[in-house]
């Protein structure tokens, strides 16, 4: 009977534990959210709903967010396209988790950028 409580709960630690993202997917999809421009993908790893409580608050920062999707866009555009993006490093920090990224393009170059996560709701979001 204690076995087979032990193993229940393993079992079910293991699911929840891999349902979770890691801050460094997040910060990965969050960056292909912004390239792809996703609304509803954006709003997910950018947690809007949790961060901001007004509709104004939410409208600037989805509008800085269309804004900055184009911007990206273009750089990408101008670059030859996207080749890859890694993650570099993390580090913790007291209010989060810093990522560090690299978009490579296709033309040899490269761009690092962090990105700012913090644990909203028991998951991880893009802080602002």
């Amino acid at each position: 009977m204690k076995f087979t409580r032990l193993l229940l709960i393993a079992i079910l630690t293991f699911f929840i534990t891999c349902g979770q993202d890691s801050p460094e997917d997040v910060a990965l999809n969050a960056i292909k959210a912004l390239i792809s421009g996703n609304d509803k993908k954006l709003s997910e790893y950018f947690a809007l709903d949790e961060v901001t409580k007004s509709q104004g608050e939410q409208s600037a920062i989805k509008s800085k967010l269309k804004e900055t999707s184009q911007e990206l866009q273009e750089k990408i555009a101008k670059n030859g396209g996207l080749k890859d993006i890694l993650v570099l490093n993390s580090t913790d920090e007291d209010d989060g988790i810093v990522v560090e990224i690299n978009m490579l393009f296709n033309n040899q170059n490269s761009e690092k950028s962090q990105v700012k996560l913090e644990k909203i709701d028991g998951r991880w979001a893009v802080s602002f």
